[in-house]
């Protein structure tokens, strides 16, 4: 695991040891760099396999091809073997040296041999070809700026490395608005009007021809057997590879556990899997009405694992300016400094924790998966004027909030995306609202429509997958834990993200996954691992009190919303915020969402732009 970053042009070594520089909790173990006259890159090691031995750059044995990599590559034995029948021979045991004769004998299809998470950039001397890919499911982050006047390119695995560069600060009003709408902002775009985050599953080729950008990887339909039992023994099987799999390292390896179903299912398996007792990370807060560490508790008791249970409250509000530091993009996700928090328990002890994130994407864990799909097979095929009245009638009547709300969520039926915006905004336009900004939703639609493109109602959980492994797990929750858990100096790792075990959930018919319980399928599949008492447990959402700390206020809330540090920031109405936080404090309406979104935002803002 590490932090890579690179640039092509007119850039010297001070400014690639700067990049490097702004990455180094990334990988505090070792750092190395490549330079010709035209390509730099470098990266900073997190040292997880072959310690002694895993040093890059790597480069072949005439010194003419060399990569920089992040991630972990869980085949890279079966790799070895196949390659070493091809005549090439190793000299480490480290993942990353199968990575370049994989380019000399795979060229740009390399990435389809891979099993892992990653981002890595490999530069060919005697080809003059650049190459640089991200893993399918965007568990690695990887941001570029391309500037095609002069044909310079830099890139990185965070943001703030890129500001080393000549990158002008623009923040982009699009990206502003998508983030006041779902607390992130998605991918391709980024803040920034001249960064880029590349796209899960994608790959860039830069050469004599210019920039291409090509992707090498989709979610697609696969056969799966007609009988439910068969399909239940599938997943349980992949689930259990999944999970072993991503033991491998020669450093204790760690877990964050909930007590919910997806986390307990990984800390079962790993006490199967592993001869010492699992170290186990969980958080709860000090009011007892949010508090569930009770759950985490009883798991790891019934385990039998060495657990770490942290609590927090609103003095926990001190770390938000360095988890705002950690984000080069604005990320309005209420558990950011929790997971920051658990992440620096965690570096106590392991290198490499597993997490449960994704297994809700997989197996429609959340309410709006059931919802949706129901719904829109009721009313989603009706005629357009019937959507389209219901919204203006939303809007011109004197309808009490909940009929309003209703006749939103009724005119949003007209398509997928504007059923799930609905959902995910409780139909609230904050970007709207709260921006000063001629914007609509039409441009989000848009960009959701290209990575999700509309279905027939009766492929609504198809759908929501398209987009949910396309934006919120990368941009969101994977965004979240790969910042919160390199920030501490520890790899994060996600066995329900396995590449072959989200092609089989995907391809499971949505119905067998909403069966009226919750996660049915996974439930089945891996009962007999998990104790009672976590089977009996429904969906609970770990909720952090951020409405109660601005309602009582707290030394960071006070410091940045300010007339001057709101008035300072592009797009953002400070009227309307001030008239929203008076409201919230006085207990007329709840604006939580909306403040903890404004809050983010401005405290980046002078982050990284002033």
């Amino acid at each position: 695991m590490c932090g890579i970053v690179g640039c092509y042009g007119d850039y010297d070594m001070y400014t690639l040891k700067s990049m490097m520089d702004m990455l180094r909790h990334r990988g505090p173990d070792a750092s190395g760099a490549y330079a010709s006259e035209k390509v730099k890159m470098g990266m900073r090691r997190l040292s997880i396999i072959d310690i002694q031995g895993g040093g890059q750059p790597m480069s072949n044995k005439k010194n003419t091809v060399h990569v920089v990599f992040n991630g972990e590559i869980y085949n890279y034995q079966e790799v070895k073997r196949n390659l070493k029948d091809e005549g090439y021979s190793f000299s480490t045991e480290c993942d990353t040296e199968v990575l370049v004769p994989m380019w000399e004998e795979y060229g740009d299809e390399m990435t389809e041999y891979i099993d892992g998470m990653f981002a890595f950039s490999i530069y060919d001397e005697e080809q003059s070809k650049l190459f640089i890919s991200r893993d399918p499911l965007g568990i690695k982050p990887l941001y570029y700026s391309w500037d095609s006047e002069s044909g310079s390119l830099v890139w990185a695995s965070e943001i703030r490395p890129l500001m080393e560069t000549d990158i002008t600060k623009e923040v982009d009003q699009k990206a502003v608005y998508n983030y006041f709408t779902l607390k992130y902002s998605p991918s391709p775009g980024s803040f920034f009007s001249n960064i880029s985050k590349l796209s899960p599953g994608c790959s860039l080729t830069l050469s004599s021809s210019g920039l291409e950008k090509k992707r090498y990887w989709r979610l697609e339909k696969k056969d799966v057997p007609s009988d439910r039992d068969k399909v239940i023994r599938e997943v349980r099987k992949r689930i259990l590879e999944a999970v072993e799999k991503r033991m491998m390292a020669d450093v204790p390896v760690g877990a964050f556990l909930s007590g919910g179903l997806d986390s307990t299912t990984i800390v079962a398996l790993m006490s199967e899997y592993s001869t010492d007792r699992v170290n186990t990370y969980s958080i709860g807060f000090k009011q007892d009405e949010y508090d569930e560490s009770d759950q985490s508790d009883k798991v790891a008791k019934r385990l039998d694992t060495n657990h770490v249970n942290i609590r927090v409250d609103s003095s926990s509000m001190d770390w938000f300016s360095e988890a705002v530091s950690l984000f080069g993009e604005p990320l309005a996700d209420t558990t950011v400094i929790p997971s920051l928090l658990l992440s620096k328990a965690a570096s106590e002890d392991v290198k490499v924790v597993q997490s449960g994130a994704g297994a809700d994407e997989l197996f429609a864990g959340y309410s709006h998966h059931r919802f949706i799909p129901y719904y829109l097979s009721r009313f989603g095929s009706l005629p357009n004027i019937l959507y389209g009245s219901a919204e203006y009638l939303s809007s011109v009547l004197p309808l009490s909030d909940t009929l309003r709300r209703k006749t939103k969520r009724f005119a949003s039926l007209r398509s997928h995306a504007t059923s799930y915006l609905n959902w995910w905004t409780n139909g609230e336009n904050l970007s709207s609202g709260y921006l000063d900004t001629e914007l609509s939703d039409r441009e989000l639609i848009r960009l959701i429509n290209r990575s999700a493109p509309e279905r027939d109602s009766s492929e609504s959980g198809k759908w929501l997958m398209d987009f949910e492994t396309s934006h919120y797990l990368p941009d969101d929750l994977l965004y979240k834990l790969d910042h919160t858990t390199m920030s501490a100096s520890i790899e994060g790792r996600v066995p329900f993200l396995d590449k072959e075990l989200v092609e089989l959930a995907y391809s499971i018919p949505h119905s067998h996954k909403i069966d009226g319980r919750y996660k049915p399928i996974l439930r089945q599949a891996i009962g007999d691992l998990v104790p009672d008492f976590t089977l009996s447990r429904s969906k609970q959402q770990f909720a952090v009190p951020v409405g109660r700390w601005f309602r009582n206020g707290t030394p960071e809330i006070e410091g940045w919303l300010t007339h001057s540090n709101i008035t300072d920031v592009p797009y953002l109405s400070a009227s309307n915020v001030f008239d929203a936080l008076s409201s919230h404090k006085s207990g007329r309406q709840d604006n939580t969402s909306l403040l903890w979104r404004t809050l983010c935002y401005v405290a980046w803002y002078h982050e990284y732009c002033k």
